[in-house]
């Protein structure tokens, strides 16, 4: 992946996922006592036994997976599936059979319970299991060159990319008007029928491009004087899109290159108030959706109008503001998703291997229109509206399969699609990766364990189709075949 020009110019990939890992031991602790301060002894128990078991389970993979798609799904797994429990326990009062927050008929017993952490447990082996048989076949180890060289590269003719970038940063404002007064890209809302497929064009930009575009400026300019400038203008953007996306998923992502520059800059000072600021504007997304849906013209709307609507939720900021950050790990699939599966008030008889390729794989000629928001929430979505609930790829895998090998052969399936797509990207960006991986990297940890089904679907497609364009390109037209064989050769032994 990197070339070893010496061994002190690099370091392996290793070494940030177990700095991530420290972190998430403090989480665990933290959480714990967060759960016996809300049930008893036995319920506490019973998740430590979980909790601690999961975590050796993330452990392991850090130390033997190189994969940065499985290492990323198992972090953010650990707090969809494990964190997450301690937050439910403590709002038991806002759960019902039916609802936003349905549980179908789980009565947060410590005998039902276990039966969720038993599945749950059983899918995190699979998982692992399978990622230990190909990783090694597939992913070799990444390494990240150390700083002095890292501020070469990043300052050698980058001039040119930066105006470019700048540019695309403040066009992101105007564009994010056009969006929300066409109806593209709003939580809960259908967008305008714009031609050459503008709107979903435009919604996979701003979701998923832009956020690498704008990480790309920030990692550009790292050590230049004006730096600073760059990136607060790019927080002024995350706050626009923000409020005029009211997609809270979009604001965690589009601050990503900020918290990166000053967690880089080692100041700790702008990144505690980075992230304090970011809770706040989460709270303030959360805020504008009740007036946003109830609009019935979008055309003439700004950002003001929004803004001066949460003067009368004044009073609930504060109260937004402090829950903000168990919202965040909510957003994350996980266990909230499986328990109204598992626990489901109908039979799932009919869930058949269609579900299995459609949903979880993604082979597009299998899909079905199955309601997953009426049949385990039982709400009836308004025609109007495209709001809804996106399953974990846990309920998935447990609707497609209930026997050990299904199950096993299913995860083992979406195992494998992740890491052929990380294997694909390593060969088509295998000049820019040689010199630093920060951007697969970046990627990654944007694009790769999404929750929503439907994202993660589109993403393997398209990196399979680049594959193929690349493959084109690379026998068609390019006459220095600098990594045809070797590259490929890799690829499939």
């Amino acid at each position: 992946m990197l070339e070893k020009k010496s061994v002190d110019s690099i370091r392996p990939l290793k070494s940030i996922y177990f700095n991530i890992f420290k972190s998430l031991f403090i989480a665990y602790i933290f959480f714990i006592l967060y759960m016996l301060t809300y049930t008893g002894i036995l319920l506490t128990s019973i998740y430590f036994i979980y909790a601690s078991f999961i975590l050796f389970l993330v452990f392991i993979t850090i130390k033997y997976i190189n994969s940065i798609f499985i290492n990323t799904t198992m972090f953010l797994w650990f707090i969809g599936y494990v964190l997450s429990v301690p937050i439910m326990y403590a709002n038991i009062e806002l759960y019902d059979v039916t609802g936003w927050r349905a549980v179908g008929l789980f009565d947060f017993s410590s005998s039902e319970i276990i039966q969720i952490f038993f599945i749950i447990s059983l899918y995190f082996i699979f998982y692992l299991l399978s990622a230990l048989i190909l990783d090694r076949l597939i992913i070799s180890k990444y390494y990240l060159t150390r700083k002095e060289n890292h501020k070469m590269v990043l300052v050698k003719n980058n001039s040119l990319k930066i105006i470019i970038f700048s540019l695309i940063v403040m066009l992101q404002f105007p564009l994010s008007t056009f969006m929300f007064q066409h109806k593209v890209g709003i939580v809960g809302v259908i967008p305008e029928n714009l031609p050459y497929h503008l709107a979903g064009i435009l919604y996979y930009y701003r979701l998923f491009i832009y956020p690498i575009i704008s990480f790309l400026l920030v990692y550009f300019t790292l050590e230049k004087k004006y730096s600073l400038i760059i990136v607060l203008f790019i927080f002024l953007e995350v706050f626009y899109s923000g409020i005029m996306s009211v997609s809270r998923s979009l604001l965690i992502i589009h601050i990503i290159p900020v918290i990166y520059y000053f967690y880089v800059k080692r100041n700790n000072i702008f990144l505690f108030f980075t992230i304090l600021l970011t809770l706040l504007m989460f709270a303030l997304v959360s805020l504008s959706r009740n007036y946003v849906f109830l609009l019935n013209s979008f055309s003439n709307i700004n950002i003001a109008n929004i803004l001066s609507s949460l003067s009368d939720e004044q009073n609930r900021i504060m109260e937004v503001f402090t829950s903000s950050i168990f919202s965040i790990i909510g957003r994350i699939g996980g266990i909230g998703e499986f328990i109204p599966v598992y626990f489901n008030t109908h039979h799932i008889d009919f869930f058949s291997n269609s579900y299995m390729f459609g949903k979880v794989l993604g082979i597009s000629y299998f899909q079905n229109n199955f309601d997953e928001v009426g049949l385990f929430y039982g709400i009836t979505l308004p025609d109007d509206k495209a709001y809804g609930i996106a399953l974990d790829i846990f309920s998935q895998v447990y609707l497609s399969s209930q026997t050990l090998v299904g199950s096993f052969f299913i995860i083992f399936c979406f195992v494998l699609l992740g890491i052929l797509s990380e294997k694909i990207l390593n060969i088509i960006l295998y000049n820019k990766i040689s010199k630093n991986n920060f951007i697969l990297l970046m990627t990654a940890i944007i694009v790769y364990a999404v929750p929503n089904d439907h994202v993660r679907i589109f993403y393997f497609k398209q990196v399979y189709i680049l594959f193929i364009i690349y493959l084109s390109f690379n026998a068609l037209i390019l006459k220095k075949y600098r990594y045809k064989v070797k590259s490929l050769w890799k690829f499939y032994s």
